[in-house]
């Protein structure tokens, strides 16, 4: 829906199968649009930071994002994903997204 409705913006949601009964479950999720990433192509600031907070309540996981800031100092995101845990392979895969 996020493809459709915003042209040009990319998520990436993976699902793996631990076992052989093909029930499938969530991995990770990637989402940023397409006026974050103009926007940071065109007007932000050259730096980059990245943090992830760990998320309390039904469905646990990582929060990860990449944030900018503008000229004014202002915090802006430029991507940002959801994984199981926070390990290297996981920080790899939104990095490399």
């Amino acid at each position: 829906m996020i493809k459709s409705t915003n042209p040009g913006s990319y998520v990436l949601i993976t699902w793996h199968s631990p076992y052989t009964d093909q029930i499938f479950y969530f991995k990770a999720m990637f989402v940023t649009y397409n006026a974050w990433i103009k926007g940071f192509l065109r007007g932000f600031r050259p730096i980059i930071g990245i943090d992830g907070c760990h998320l309390k309540g039904r469905f646990k996981g990582i929060l990860m994002s990449a944030l900018t800031l503008d000229a004014n100092n202002n915090v802006h995101c430029i991507a940002f994903g959801v994984v199981g845990k926070e390990t290297t392979s996981s920080w790899a895969y939104f990095l490399r997204n």
